[in-house]
């Protein structure tokens, strides 16, 4: 799992929070499942370990997003598209509904009830 160096913000999901909500989600096989405020991708990937498909993972930080492509790719996992782009401007565009959506936005995103009435 790379992370990067310096000064981007990037929260890697803590292991006991994921074993925690993948623990409740139990086997994920044939649900799609929806990634915003991805960061790392860590999320994603356990979502495709447990058998999600397809995936999808949004990064709005575009400084972060080259990490999120990185772990996919070294994942080389098909199942996964990465998206840089807003959330709300993805739930917008995109009319596809998803089984199983995960957010973890950063603690100063001020619109988690509008996001929330988005999905």
């Amino acid at each position: 799992m790379e992370l990067p160096n310096g000064h981007l913000e990037i929260r890697p999901a803590m292991d006991r929070m994921r074993e925690s909500v993948f623990g409740v989600l139990g086997d994920l096989s044939g649900l799609s499942f929806l990634d915003l405020f991805s960061g790392s991708g860590i999320i994603a990937l356990e979502a495709a370990s447990r058998g999600a498909n397809p995936i999808a993972c949004v990064e709005r930080d575009r400084a972060k997003f080259p990490i999120l492509l990185q772990n996919v790719a070294i994942a080389a996992d098909q199942r996964i598209e990465c998206k840089a782009q807003p959330v709300e401007l993805f739930l917008l565009r995109n009319k596809a509904a998803f089984d199983v959506a995960f957010l973890d936005p950063p603690f100063p995103y001020a619109y988690r009830l509008d996001l929330l009435k988005a999905l």
